[in-house]
């Protein structure tokens, strides 16, 4: 069912419909369609009919359902009518999440609360509230808001006909949520939507950039990564300009030429990140250079020295990244310390937000088995995370796995089974190579244009 109304003389047509509220209503009232049909005199069946959309609810029947519900009439009645001052609320929340004003985004969700007349209206604050718990890290909460109400309006099939202000957040709230899922391609979709629809009065667009840019490396995408990154430096005229975007760029710079192993570039970009931290003081960010130095170092095999930056950068922050507790445990299974090892995989149970990261953890738990000798339970665990890295296409997941195996195999003068897993890697590159158009997975050491 589509509902079509005026609004400033525009005509908008929603599909976010009454029969949803209706259904989300009751839920949120712990009715089942039978309790809800039973108190307002109609049968279940009806009742099923109206909240699908193919019937409409007469007055009276609306009437009964605001009493039996505990809602206001104007709930049920004004589903489509905004109101100004609720919409003026909600751009300020916008803004103050979109900005990391986290104070006076938490001040504004506690402002706007249930019920919101307007379906349109109250759909974008929880939207909104769902991506600052997703920027603050309380992935939990952003799931249960999901979960309990975006869940009956989203996704919109036909969201280019809802306001360009609703569109807006609608997309802001998709590059966010998916990117959390690593859902990376819709993530990189909902970000380039967003540009086609900011205009100057949305603020500044370096933050949405830096956020392409990430989602891009995640798609290894290395050279739009590349063209974020420069755009928004091109935005920021000096550090003081902004001084968390000026960090963001350049830690994005220095996590791009990592990942293509230019690792000259990428001291160059830590450097140019140290010399500001110095200046600012913040230990979130001297962390993170850590981690990148760790990085470098662990790219090149120095588990001793990629260690040491890696502590550093565990013992500078409170919760941990869970990144840098997994580049921990990486560099102990390395030195074959591995008691240290599952130490640390124990401290990273603690931080599992995705399954994405409990798969990582898997992995390296297989890994271990396999160092100590137990290859059956090695297979018990790492079956799990192959089928899952397939599940949702994280090529360079699996590359990293064959190439453990193939390695593993070959030093056991296994050589049948090393080669199938080095087959297996030829086969991801080729894959690898039709799928993003051209893109080749083992030519990673492209020159890119610096800074």
């Amino acid at each position: 069912m589509v509902l079509t109304y005026m609004r400033n003389e525009v005509i908008y047509v929603v599909e976010l419909h009454l029969g949803r509220r209706i259904a989300y209503t009751r839920k949120k009232s712990n009715k089942t369609q039978l309790e809800l049909a039973k108190s307002i005199h109609v049968s279940s069946s009806h009742l099923g009919n109206i909240e699908t959309g193919k019937y409409q609810a007469s007055n009276d029947v609306l009437f009964l359902m605001s009493e039996n519900m505990d809602v206001p009439i104007s709930y049920l009645l004004n589903w489509d009518k905004a109101n100004e001052e609720t919409g003026q609320k909600i751009q300020r929340l916008f803004a103050a999440v979109f900005k990391n004003d986290f104070d006076e985004a938490e001040d504004l969700i506690k402002l706007l609360k249930h019920p919101i007349e307007s379906i349109e209206q109250e759909s974008s604050k929880y939207m909104l509230e769902a991506v600052y718990y997703f920027k603050r890290g309380i992935i939990n909460k952003a799931f249960a808001i999901e979960n309990d109400y975006l869940s009956m309006f989203l996704p919109i099939d036909n969201i280019e006909d809802c306001s360009t202000e609703f569109q807006l957040y609608y997309y802001y709230y998709m590059m966010q949520s998916r990117f959390i899922k690593e859902n990376f391609q819709e993530s990189y979709l909902a970000g380039k939507k967003m540009l086609d629809l900011w205009d100057d009065q949305n603020g500044d667009i370096t933050s949405i950039y830096l956020n392409l840019s990430n989602i891009s490396m995640k798609l290894l995408y290395y050279e739009d990564s590349l063209t974020y990154i420069e755009k928004a430096l091109s935005l920021l005229d000096t550090p003081s300009s902004n001084e968390q975007l000026y960090c963001s760029a350049y830690i994005q710079l220095s996590a791009l030429y990592i990942k293509t192993k230019q690792y000259d570039k990428a001291i160059n970009a830590v450097n140019e990140l140290k010399e500001f931290v110095e200046q600012i003081n913040s230990n979130e960010i001297k962390a993170i250079v850590f981690q990148h130095i760790g990085t470098i170092y662990l790219n090149q095999d120095v588990y001793h020295q990629a260690l040491n930056y890696f502590q550093k950068s565990y013992d500078l922050i409170i919760p941990v990244p869970i990144e840098i507790v997994q580049s921990i445990i990486i560099c102990h299974i390395r030195l074959q310390s591995f008691d240290e090892a599952k130490k640390y995989l124990l401290i990273a149970e603690k931080y599992i937000t995705t399954e994405y990261n409990q798969m990582l953890l898997l992995v390296y738990k297989a890994e271990i088995l396999l160092k100590e000798g137990n290859e059956k339970e090695y297979w018990k665990i790492q079956k799990k995370t192959i089928r899952y890295f397939i599940k949702y296409n994280h090529v360079e997941k699996l590359f990293d796995i064959y190439n453990h195996l193939a390695k593993y195999y070959f030093s056991e003068n296994r050589y049948k089974e090393s080669a199938t897993y080095f087959m297996e890697m030829e086969r991801l590159k080729d894959e690898k190579n039709f799928k993003e158009n051209g893109f080749s997975f083992v030519n990673t050491n492209f020159t890119l244009n610096s800074k």
